[in-house]
């Protein structure tokens, strides 16, 4: 059998083209989006256009009603694994060491 390979090209999409794809990927239309969130079907389409930012608060009710997270609207294009370890790199450690993932979860039990 071939082996698969991780696709490398990759397309740059919008704030506003991000909501447009994952609305039409749910076939849901405009104006059943605007139906669910009480954002007017004008804005959404403003939105997709860019012609109209997405805002903050925009995301957070657009992604409630989309089943995702804001941050999948927000930053459409963000790669989360090499960013995260980017942004850890970045972070100068301090004197004092973190409790670890695990032990946190080990006292939440407590």
């Amino acid at each position: 059998m071939a082996e698969y390979y991780k696709a490398k090209k990759r397309v740059e999409v919008s704030g506003g083209e991000s909501v447009r794809i994952i609305r039409e990927l749910q076939s849901l239309s405009q104006n059943a989006l605007a139906s669910a969130t009480g954002i007017p079907q004008s804005t959404i389409s403003a939105i997709e256009r860019e012609r109209v930012k997405l805002g903050v608060e925009r995301a957070k009710i657009l992604a409630r009603a989309l089943r995702v997270h804001p941050a999948v609207l927000v930053f459409p294009g963000w790669e989360v694994e090499r960013e995260s370890r980017i942004l850890l790199a970045s972070i100068p450690r301090a004197g004092v060491d973190l409790p670890r993932r695990k032990d946190m979860s080990r006292e939440a039990h407590l």
